[in-house]
């Protein structure tokens, strides 16, 4: 059984906010770990751009295989 549209949307969200909140953690042990001095607003800002690059890069991988399998 395949997802409605409804629910992929649902499944992004819940990966997004997931995603973010686990990048924000573990960025606040791993910094001070490496010595990186950052901010709370930097870390976001940080995690903030990962997380667009990671969305843009997943968007088009999936174009990718979606052309390839028609």
């Amino acid at each position: 059984m395949s997802q409605s549209v409804k629910q992929s949307w649902i499944e992004i969200g819940v990966n997004t906010i997931v995603g973010f909140t686990l990048s924000v953690g573990i960025q606040m042990i791993i910094y001070p770990l490496m010595g990186i001095p950052v901010t709370m607003g930097e870390n976001i800002s940080i995690t903030l751009i990962f997380m667009a690059v990671g969305i843009t890069r997943s968007f088009l991988i999936r174009r990718i295989f979606n052309r390839w399998t028609k």
